[in-house]
């Protein structure tokens, strides 16, 4: 039992880790001709001028590959770039971007030479990242969900712009290797004039405004974007909007993607708020978070100003497991072009309930005669939390540092886990 239990939670930990998620709206590359997000000249762009000669740099953003092998994506695909945009070289101030065959999550920066550092993390169709690069005067970092992943020694001032500079979302923006396109999907992307602190990185990927400011003012804050009014308006005062090509979009207003598991089967729910063009849904079910089958489509509205709410049932008596199920929703377009949104993760009914307010938990529910273990994670992966439980109990992890969380309870040979923010 207890390796069961042990190969459960590894199970779990490993995958939570890369189940981060964002909300729609997000801007979605389709890698095609017109798909980006162009800001013009970098020499036009307000607020832009205190990182020429400056030497600190902060670039966040969230991102999620959609199709690798899309006949439009390039080497190198590009996601914010300020670079040349005549030429086909790397003349450039700076690039986030991918290594030639987009394995890898590259940061490249030019001072009194150009410089470059690749992640050690492997981006994964279907999966959201949160980077953060960073310049501080003497080295160039990649951070991923809010840890450090690599990083290379590297000084001097950041170069003045070329004068055929252009910032693009998207793509390169000059032609070169095929304008370099990404297909996928980015959200809450910020720049700074300063070297954000770990601490600041890690609250940009749980609570942004914590760090820029309610009203995104926050000194140091050159530009953000978070699509959340479904347009590439910059939020902070800077105000550095952007063009939105004809190929990038901002999908259907998703409001909840839900899955109840009792029994032998799972309903599963949605409401979206808006659709445009909608042709139809697609469900995907995972037992291993890696290997996805499709196994329903429903149709979708086209278009519509007014809440709907889908449903699905899927049968899992063949699957004879009571591990965690994961499942996505997927939404196509007329025009075949598709955008996928959040995993949500589906644990079999029991009767515990569990209630979380900050560093308190509530659990109710519990057999006195099967005991229940609680075990706390951190954000890599560190047990900070354990604990048996043999009645209903509040728990108070008065230990617990700001930051994300995941709790397991191990009850009955179930495992019930899910992820919470201490603040």
């Amino acid at each position: 039992m207890i390796k069961k239990v042990l190969t459960i939670l590894f199970i779990i930990i490993f995958f939570s880790n890369y189940y981060w998620g964002q909300n729609v709206p997000y801007a979605t590359f389709s890698s095609s001709t017109n798909s980006y997000i162009d800001f013009g000249a970098g020499t036009n762009l307000n607020c832009f001028d205190t990182l020429s000669q400056g030497d600190q740099l902060s670039i966040t953003l969230w991102v999620r590959w959609g199709n690798f092998n899309d006949p439009g994506v390039g080497p190198w695909s590009n996601l914010f770039t300020m670079s040349d945009s005549t030429n086909s070289g790397d003349n450039g101030v700076w690039w986030i971007q991918h290594n030639n065959n987009n394995s890898k999550f590259e940061f490249a920066l030019h001072t009194t030479s150009r410089s470059f550092v690749f992640s050690k993390t492997n981006p994964v169709a279907g999966i959201w990242f949160h980077l953060a690069c960073i310049y501080n005067g003497n080295q160039i970092q990649i951070y991923i969900n809010g840890i450090l992943d690599n990083s290379k020694n590297k000084s001097g001032n950041i170069r003045p712009y070329p004068l055929a500079s252009k910032l693009n979302m998207g793509r390169w923006p000059n032609p070169g290797n095929n304008y370099r396109r990404f297909n996928g999907d980015m959200d809450e992307i910020s720049i700074w004039n300063i070297a954000l602190s770990p601490t600041q990185i890690n609250n940009m990927m749980t609570n942004p405004e914590s760090v820029i400011g309610v009203n995104y003012d926050t000194t140091g804050i050159l530009g953000y974007w978070n699509f959340d009014n479904s347009t590439a308006n910059d939020l902070s005062p800077c105000e550095n909007n952007g063009l939105v090509g004809i190929g990038a979009a901002l999908p259907i207003e998703l409001l909840n993607f839900d899955g109840v598991w009792k029994d032998d089967n799972v309903t599963l729910t949605w409401t979206t708020l808006t659709e445009i063009n909608n042709n139809y849904f697609t469900i995907e079910r995972s037992c291993d978070a890696s290997y996805w089958i499709a196994i329903n489509e429903i149709s979708g509205a086209g278009n519509s100003s007014s809440p709907l709410t889908y449903f699905a049932k899927d049968d899992i008596n063949h699957l004879n497991s009571s591990l965690p199920i994961y499942y996505r929703l997927k939404q196509t377009d007329f025009d075949g072009s598709s955008t996928y949104y959040n995993v949500i993760v589906v644990n079999q009914t029991t009767d515990i309930k569990i209630q979380i307010a900050n560093k308190m938990l509530f659990i109710t529910g519990i057999d006195s005669t099967q005991p229940l273990t609680l075990v706390v994670i951190n954000n890599s992966g560190q047990k900070v939390y354990e604990e048996v439980i043999l009645y209903d109990k509040k728990v108070y992890l008065k230990s617990l540092n700001v930051g994300i969380y995941f709790y397991f309870l191990i009850y009955k040979e179930k495992v019930i886990h899910e992820k919470f923010i201490v603040r």
